[in-house]
């Protein structure tokens, strides 16, 4: 009876095996010869351990026999943990920095499409389905683009394509189809491919980009563009400014560099940031606390997300009261601003790691609330609500 019903589990377990994706277990190369034996994409669940949505997609939706039906029969299946074997060198050549990422691969190697997060049957399906039909209209896109017939929408598409599997062909050509743009109207899909390669202040779509400034403003948020302005300057200049052994910046040099985008108040407020956050990625606390302490002396233009970041990161790396009661008058002034899970969280760690239990109660409690509102997350902070006595 026993060997039985043994026998029967087994059976049965592969029965339940078989209505969703079956997943190879063997190594990438072979992957992808089996690929080629088969004549077929590869479909990749690029995943990690920790994600939530990962997991929900292999209990929810990997495991649907329809979804089983249609990707065992049009692909070979694998599963990669990016942070493990294989996986962590898949992580950087294929630049999956979102999870869940699902990706199409021919057997040479090469991303025909892509898709990224939690989705449901019928659109993981779809996804599929676009990924099958994937090769061939890039085929056909690129036949367009040698006769220069290639439509907006199609140049879109094109791009979109390109920059899945080489972002220096994606970057070129979204140089070149701006360069050739005559009219001064911008679809909002339009600018996504125009600053999501830009590189340097030097860069041609940088420069379109100031340029048509006011126009895009109509379109993107002023406070958006301004960060990504500000983020691609600072970036170019500081590669300009590098000392001989890379490992540094010579500050006048990143000064002088500076001065045709900022006036002298703001480019040295820039380099005081810089060192800060310099400070904070050495590991040297020290500094980082007395630069930061001259960053956000002045928190009128910080926004509540920055002052909530300094806030956190006080609570993490720093241990001086004194310290640590400033980071909890910026975190006070974060939630004047807008108050959130986050920031209420951050202020009920904050009293809790300096010994005020009453007031760590009371912002955890309000926390866990605002959390509850929103349908967030509050498994942390109700561990903290719960170890005080």
């Amino acid at each position: 009876m026993k060997k039985y019903c043994s026998l029967f589990l087994i059976a049965f377990s592969i029965i339940s095996f078989a209505q969703g994706i079956n997943f190879t277990q063997n190594s990438w190369d072979a992957t992808l010869k089996q690929a080629e034996k088969e004549n077929k994409l590869i479909f990749v669940d690029a995943y990690a351990s920790w994600c939530g949505p990962c997991k929900l997609m292999a209990k929810n939706i990997f495991t649907q026999k329809e979804v089983g039906d249609f990707y065992n029969s049009s692909f070979v299946n694998a599963k990669l943990d990016m942070e493990k074997g294989e996986g962590i060198d898949f992580a950087k050549k294929y630049r999956v920095q979102s999870y869940p990422m699902f990706l199409f691969i021919n057997n040479k190697g090469e991303v025909v499409h892509r898709g990224v997060g939690y989705m449901e049957a019928s659109d993981f399906i779809t996804l599929g389905t676009k990924a099958k039909t994937a090769i061939q209209d890039f085929k056909q896109l690129e036949e367009a683009k040698t006769k220069g017939t290639l439509t907006q929408e199609e140049s879109l598409q094109y791009f979109s394509t390109l920059l899945a599997e080489d972002r220096a062909k994606a970057k070129k050509f979204s140089e070149e189809y701006f360069a050739k743009k005559t009219n001064s109207a911008y679809t909002p899909n339009e600018i996504s491919m125009m600053l999501s390669v830009v590189e340097s202040p030097k860069d041609a779509n940088f420069i379109k980009f100031r340029k048509d400034r006011a126009i895009i403003e109509k379109i993107f948020p002023k406070n958006q563009l301004d960060g990504f302005e500000k983020s691609i300057i600072i970036r170019g200049v500081l590669m300009e400014s590098l000392t001989a052994d890379k490992r540094n910046i010579d500050e006048k040099i990143f000064l002088s560099k500076l001065s045709p985008y900022y006036n002298p108040i703001e480019a040295n407020a820039i380099l005081l940031d810089y060192k800060m956050q310099r400070a904070l990625r050495e590991g040297n606390i020290t500094d980082y606390t007395e630069l930061s302490q001259k960053v956000y002396a002045n928190t009128q233009n910080k926004s509540s997300e920055e002052l909530n970041s300094v806030a956190w990161t006080y609570y993490e790396k720093v241990s001086d009261p004194a310290a640590l009661k400033q980071a909890i008058r910026w975190a006070e002034e974060s939630v004047k601003k807008s108050e959130n899970y986050a920031n209420t969280d951050t202020l009920a760690n904050l009293y809790m790691k300096i010994g005020d239990k009453k007031n760590a109660k009371f912002w955890a409690l309000k926390s866990i609330a605002l959390a509850k509102t929103n349908n967030q997350d509050f498994e942390s902070t109700q561990k903290l609500l719960d170890s005080i006595k």
